[in-house]
This record gives C-alpha cells, sequence and structure tokens, in this order.
C-alpha cells in the first residue's frame, strides 16, 4: 500500500534524525510530487501518523513533528514532581527561584515550535535552584502556558513543590511527557549555581508535557549534578505487547 510506504519513510527520517520534533514536513502536494502518488494517498499517510502519535496537523500551517516516540512508549506511567523524585532519593527538596518573568512566543521561538504556540502566545518563565538537604541538585528552568495556567504563586517557586500546588488548585492535565537525556558539560553559569567545578558533567533532561486533550503546556530543561541525584523511572507496557 503506497501510503504505509510513505508512513514508514517518515518514521524512519525521524528515526535517524534528518526530521527532528518541531520540524514542518513539507506541503501535500510537494510530498506528493516527491513520493509519485495522489494528495490523498499522502493525507491518508500524514492522518495515520498524527494518529500514531508521530506527526500534528496545525490547522493552516502543516504538519509538524510531534513525538520521535509516537504513542509506542504512550503508556500509564507514574509521575513523580522534581519535589518527589528528590525525596525518593532520601534528601528534603527544597527551591531557590533565580528568575520569573511572562514572555511570548516571540521571545523564545524555538520554544514555541516545540510547544506548537503562536508567537503571541503567553508563558510563564521561570528559572530554579533544585535543592536536596539544602545542597544544590538540579538548575532547572521552565515554560507553562498562560492560557492553560493563568496564574502561578511566586512564593511556591521559591519554596515549595509546582506540582503540588497545580494539584491542589485543580489542575491534572498531564495526560504523556517526552524525554530526551544527555551528559554535557557545566558552564559559569551552571557551575556556580550549582556548586561544581567548570566542565563538570551533569546530566541534562529536557522534556515537553501534554495535556489529556492534547495540548502541549510545558517546556522544561533540567540540568543535574549526577553525583548528587539519581533519576528514578517506571516504564508499563501493555498487555499482549513484548
Amino acid at each position: 500500500m503506497k501510503y504505509k510506504i510513505i508512513e514508514d519513510d517518515i518514521i524512519e527520517q525521524i528515526n535517524s534524525r534528518r526530521l527532528m520534533v518541531g520540524d514542518y514536513l513539507a506541503q501535500t502536494d510537494v510530498l506528493a510530487k516527491e513520493y509519485n502518488v495522489s494528495k490523498l494517498t499522502v493525507d491518508k499517510a500524514l492522518t495515520n501518523l498524527a494518529n500514531s502519535g508521530y506527526l500534528k496537523r496545525i490547522k493552516r500551517k502543516g504538519t509538524i513533528v510531534f513525538s520521535s516516540l509516537g504513542h509506542k512508549f504512550d503508556q500509564p506511567m507514574k509521575h513523580l514532581s522534581l519535589s518527589q523524585e528528590i525525596r525518593s532519593n532520601g534528601m528534603e527538596p527544597g527551591s531557590r527561584l533565580l528568575e520569573y518573568k511572562i514572555v511570548v512566543g516571540s521571545d523564545v521561538p524555538d520554544v514555541a515550535q516545540a510547544m506548537l504556540l503562536k508567537p503571541s502566545a503567553m508563558l510563564h518563565y521561570f528559572a530554579r535552584v533544585r535543592t536536596g538537604n539544602g545542597v544544590p541538585v538540579a538548575l532547572s528552568y521552565s515554560y507553562m502556558t498562560v492560557k492553560q495556567i493563568p496564574y502561578i504563586d511566586i512564593n511556591v517557586l521559591d519554596k515549595g513543590s509546582l506540582w503540588e500546588y497545580l494539584s491542589n488548585i485543580g489542575f491534572d492535565g498531564t495526560r504523556t511527557s517526552y524525554y530526551n537525556v544527555k551528559i554535557v558539560k557545566a558552564d559559569e553559569f551552571r557551575a556556580i549555581h550549582l556548586d561544581v567545578p567548570v566542565d563538570a558533567p551533569l546530566l541534562f533532561s529536557h522534556h515537553i508535557s501534554v495535556m489529556r486533550d492534547g495540548t502541549v503546556y510545558n517546556y522544561v530543561d533540567n540540568y543535574f549534578v549526577s553525583e548528587r541525584f539519581e533519576y528514578k523511572y517506571a516504564a508499563h507496557v501493555k498487555e499482549g505487547e513484548k
């Protein structure tokens, strides 16, 4: 089936990183010429990939790569806030706010594109040092949509757990989070705030979070001091899958 050939080719491009999350695909008529098929065949392939979680079709904009995993790993997972993760490492969590402001998508175009937002969309931005027993364990940069979360108590960002606060005000929107993890070196700013030498290895974790209705509302970059923190997670496989 011709549409299946297109699906497999696009997935291969995503897996080989020729297409990255946030990239726009060519227009349907361009893809039809490229694959020598009808626009209806291309449309069927793109719709199937959108339904599988790889792509997102945006009205009047086009089709964007939404996930490198699709729904293959879109399984129920126990979500822990960073405060809970720090507690699971046997430490008492804390937070120190470095910066908070409201920005618009045009101020942070890469973030806006990853979150599928318009340039005029408003975002909470905040940077924090996260601590365990008073010792820095992570430097965290977060963006959250004002539309989905109109107000954040700045005192919570400086002292408490944001996710406990959001839960207490009735927010329970997360369906899925998509993670990228790698090792990076501490630059001078990170070294100062994490109390490590410049060029010390840090565990960098980036994720975006999606609400139950499919809306991306959260974009986070965390830099962990790996010798002070162990990141734990549980993956679940659906019954019948191997």
